[in-house]
Order: structure tokens, then C-alpha cells, then sequence
């Protein structure tokens, strides 16, 4: 069961909204754009320490992977 929010953390999200909202486009562009590489840090570091720890996925399964996804899309983009 999901626990309710908390009334602060409502009140905190529409003061970011209404301060992001004061931004010019292209301050939040670049806001944006540093947001992603963040999270692709995040998400490289994320790999590192599964490697550190040994769990790894070989290339065959990475590409066989790969694969599929791309078949997927494409019978999903027919449609």
C-alpha cells in the first residue's frame, strides 16, 4: 500500500512548477538537457557497480536483446 503524501511535498512541487514556469524556453532547454545527462550519469554509474559486483550480460545476450527490440518496434510500427 502506497503511503499518502505528505501536504509539504505537494506544496513543495507546485513552488518548483510555478518557479520553473518563470523560466525563459531557453532556460529550460538547457535545464532539460542537463536533467538527461544526469540521469545518464546516474544510469552509467548504476552499470559500473553491477559490473563491480560481478553481474554481467555477455555481448550475445546484450545484441540478441537488441534484436529483438528493433524486430519489436518495427511489427509495432506497421500498425
Amino acid at each position: 500500500m502506497a503511503l499518502p503524501k505528505r501536504k509539504s511535498d505537494n506544496s513543495s512541487l507546485e513552488r518548483a512548477l510555478k518557479l520553473i514556469s518563470k523560466f525563459s524556453p531557453e532556460e529550460r532547454e538547457r535545464i532539460s538537457q542537463q536533467l538527461k545527462i544526469e540521469e545518464l550519469r546516474y544510469e552509467i554509474q548504476k552499470g559500473i557497480d553491477a559490473a563491480n559486483r560481478g553481474e554481467l550480460v555477455s555481448g550475445e545476450e546484450v545484441f540478441a536483446a537488441l534484436k529483438q527490440r528493433v524486430a519489436q518496434r518495427k511489427t509495432n510500427s506497421k500498425k
